[in-house]
């Protein structure tokens, strides 16, 4: 499907041009207006169209995190200039998971390349963080985590 720079899909067709490039006919919203993925490792995603944005997430860590001021200092740091997160930003989820996510404005948003891109993004930095320290840290209150935030 070829679209002129002037032509803009509604949330849906994009979503479903998204999938067609994943090799996934039929991508759409689920009721709740979520499209939720399962990528290779079990990189977890959601994708939704709310407000005059684009937000996708990913699970970066399933094990519910302890440690409560640890956390929103781990949290912080990672946000700093977005040095540990690409431009994401760290959030918890009611189960106390912690996910990556990123938004962007819909009016932006005029092909599905640009969801990918972004889907990209965020699971390139899901598999940094698995393999960092970092990872390891957030499940203890006691670690010490700035060498992760101190590389170039």
């Amino acid at each position: 499907m070829s679209n002129s720079p002037h032509t803009s899909l509604c949330p849906e067709q994009l979503l479903l041009e998204m999938g067609k490039q994943l090799g996934i006919e039929g991508l759409s919203f689920s009721g709740e207006g979520l499209c939720e993925l399962v990528f290779d490792g079990g990189l977890r995603t959601i994708t939704l169209h709310r407000g005059g944005q684009w937000i996708s997430a990913v699970l970066l860590q399933v094990e519910p995190l302890q440690g409560g001021e640890a956390i929103a200092e781990l949290a912080l740091q990672a946000n700093f200039l977005w040095r540990a997160t690409n431009g994401a930003t760290l959030s918890l989820d009611g189960e106390r998971q912690l996910w990556a996510q990123r938004a962007m404005d819909a009016h932006h948003v005029t092909r599905p390349e640009a969801l990918l891109n972004n889907l990209e993004m965020l699971l390139d930095l899901a598999d940094a963080w698995r393999q960092r320290p970092v990872a390891k840290a957030a499940r203890s209150a006691h670690s010490s985590i700035p060498a992760f935030f101190n590389r170039a």
